[in-house]
């Protein structure tokens, strides 16, 4: 099984610094969510690796070990920076694979750039979709509690406990140790202007998957999503299986929000069906 190695270009004067895993012909490119970065992906990234794919998975612009420029970042600033990488590692085309905001990032590319996109699998990617009215979107955003937006960024201990207890449905992945770790981590990283400036985005309801869900049947596509996901909620990924032509839906069982951390080996066998269903 080969190693992940962990490599930086410069896109667009910025430096995005990548993980990587395998030498072969067919590549795929994985986007993390909010709150996270690459090395969600790390045991996909190993699996790929062993059956001879290459397995791409960037620091999104703002995260991570990713350069943090001082602009406010939305999901298309995002989806503005994948073109410009595929170009500079000379990458013609991609199995695009997005998580959570990575999803809503995913779609805007492969709706903009049908032809660098393979295939599109989006992964509990429900906040690609614009929120539904209320009196006050901070509060409620698309999480079925109150807090949907501004919990994403969480600033004491005590929230990034309730973070972690919305994203795992298996509560045995939040322990003392954990949520220190995590706690560390958001303190360390620097990534908070780019969590707020997001989720005020999505909060305007800017560049959301509504309008264009039916340009995203152009290659294969796979919705998966989680039935007790407590961040983006089984609705949301029905609306989008519902909106792309010819998509494939499926649901995973006993998960939260974050399959490739929680269930590794069922998400894994999902990615390597899919790619061999559409022949690659």
């Amino acid at each position: 099984m080969g190693a992940i190695t962990r490599r930086e270009i410069q896109v667009m004067g910025q430096r995005i610094s990548f993980l990587e895993a395998g030498k072969g012909a067919v590549v795929v490119l994985f986007l993390h969510g909010m709150t996270s970065d690459a090395t969600n992906w790390n045991e996909t990234l190993l699996a790929l690796a062993a059956l001879g794919y290459r397995a791409i998975a960037p620091d999104h612009l703002g995260f991570g070990q990713s350069s943090k420029p001082n602009v406010p970042i939305k999901p298309r600033t995002l989806s503005d920076m994948i073109g410009p990488m595929l170009k500079a590692l000379e990458i013609s085309s991609v199995v695009l694979v997005g998580q959570s905001m990575g999803g809503h990032v995913a779609g805007l590319f492969a709706a903009e750039f049908p032809a660098s996109v393979d295939g599109l699998m989006l992964v509990n990617a429900g906040y690609g979709l614009a929120l539904t009215e209320v009196n006050n979107v901070w509060d409620l955003g698309h999480a079925d509690q109150p807090g949907g937006l501004w919990r994403l960024n969480p600033a004491t201990r005590c929230e990034s406990r309730l973070l972690l207890e919305a994203v795992f449905y298996d509560q045995r992945f939040v322990t003392d140790q954990v949520v220190d770790e995590f706690f560390a981590q958001r303190l360390a990283v620097r990534d908070g202007s780019a969590i707020n400036s997001i989720a005020e985005s999505w909060a305007r309801r800017e560049d959301m998957l509504d309008s264009i869900l039916g340009r995203l049947g152009n290659s294969p596509v796979l919705i998966v999503q989680s039935r007790h996901d407590r961040v983006a909620p089984l609705q949301l990924g029905l609306r989008l299986h519902d909106g792309i032509p010819g998509s494939h839906f499926v649901v995973l069982e006993e998960c939260g929000h974050a399959p490739p951390v929680e269930i590794p080996g069922m998400f894994n066998d999902l990615v390597i069906d899919f790619l061999r269903q559409i022949g690659k």
